[in-house]
């Protein structure tokens, strides 16, 4: 009978230090488990993001060119035409000197002008000047004139100046396909 008694003894000890060990444990994992809170409402966050559609329209073999502002903000515009390698020489553009210019050799057509939400640019044409000939002397029957359109919104310096930050992560509005590394620029 002592050898049961010890055995029930030993058990009952066992399992009080391990509740005693373990209580404050549960305890906190108890609390964690029910604990719950509740929360009503919300707030409609406007990130104001620049957002630009390209109008395109062939007309006598020349794309002419305008872009839309269908964004929250005011923005600024810059615009690319590309085509293959051997084409590339063979483009030429028409517009008015007092909406578009070219700057530091990169390529791009800027819009002088602030375009706000809603608005457009002034046409910019873009065409291939003996395109026949050099497609015929290629053994080319079709090519690609494409246009990437880039915005950025428009930033203010601290004298009110407005500017255009290029550069800036937020203004890329080309799909994956119109930009230039894609096209093979």
């Amino acid at each position: 009978m002592m050898g049961k008694g010890w055995t029930k003894k030993c058990l009952c000890l066992t399992a009080a230090a391990v509740m005693l060990t373990a209580g404050p444990a549960v305890g906190r994992a108890m609390a964690y488990f029910t604990a719950n809170a509740e929360a009503s409402g919300g707030v409609t966050l406007n990130m104001d993001f620049t957002e630009i559609i390209p109008n395109e329209e062939i007309v006598s073999k020349v794309k002419q060119i305008s872009i839309t502002n269908t964004g929250a903000v005011e923005c600024y515009v810059r615009v690319k035409v590309v085509t293959g390698a051997a084409y590339q020489e063979l483009l030429t553009y028409e517009y008015a000197p007092e909406a578009w210019e070219q700057r530091d050799g990169d390529g791009y057509f800027y819009y002088k002008e602030i375009v706000p939400p809603e608005g457009n640019t002034d046409m910019l044409k873009a065409g291939l000047v003996n395109v026949e000939t050099k497609a015929l002397e290629d053994g080319l029957e079709d090519f690609n004139v494409i246009v990437v359109a880039e915005c950025t919104p428009v930033l203010y310096a601290e004298d009110g100046s407005p500017y255009a930050d290029w550069d800036a992560d937020t203004g890329w509005n080309a799909s994956p396909e119109q930009t230039p590394e894609a096209v093979g620029e």
